[in-house]
């Protein structure tokens, strides 16, 4: 698990659960005690409580934790990075996922060190991300190269709606 938080609003925070297997989820998510756990947060949150819970699957990642299936990670806190949402033209999903997982394999030194792209189940022409990079100055630097963000154009003619995109820290992994 990951939890991160908005850079832009405090308040906003973003849990990234990743499970073994299907069996391994609904393991989890059936059992009273995470349905007391889900109840508390959602106390806590008030009239904040607008959580919304997408059920997606890995389409392509970069990550030790899918990889190897391990229940640890290499993320630390206040390792900045982003979670994307991004809606693709109706038929377009396969095309969005794998122009943007070969984006995601560039020699880029400053790109994401860690990257997930998920599909959504319900959905498969809506992207789901995130992206973790190896510090502020290498996310700023990537994000501001005019080089790379040519390559963003085809990624816009794939859309079918405004994407979205909150820059995130990381705030606690299940290694800390």
């Amino acid at each position: 698990m990951i939890l991160a938080k908005s850079t832009v609003d405090p308040d906003k925070v973003i849990a990234f659960e990743l499970f073994a297997s299907e069996e391994a989820k609904a393991n989890h998510y059936n059992t009273s005690s995470t349905e007391d756990e889900t109840n508390e947060i959602l106390e806590v949150m008030g009239d904040m409580a607008k959580a919304t819970r997408d059920e997606v699957h890995v389409y392509s990642s970069n990550m030790t934790v899918i990889n190897e299936l391990l229940p640890k990670n290499n993320f630390y806190a206040g390792q900045p990075g982003c979670y994307l949402r991004m809606p693709a033209k109706a038929g377009k999903g396969k095309d969005l996922f794998e122009f943007t997982t070969e984006l995601h394999k560039s020699a880029d030194p400053d790109g994401p060190t860690d990257w997930l792209l998920l599909e959504k189940d319900d959905d498969p022409d809506m992207l789901l991300g995130f992206e973790f990079y190896k510090d502020q100055g290498a996310f700023d630097r990537h994000y501001s190269d005019a080089e790379i963000d040519k390559n963003h154009d085809e990624v816009i003619a794939l859309l079918g709606g405004m994407p979205y995109r909150e820059d995130i820290h990381v705030k606690y992994s299940n290694n800390q």
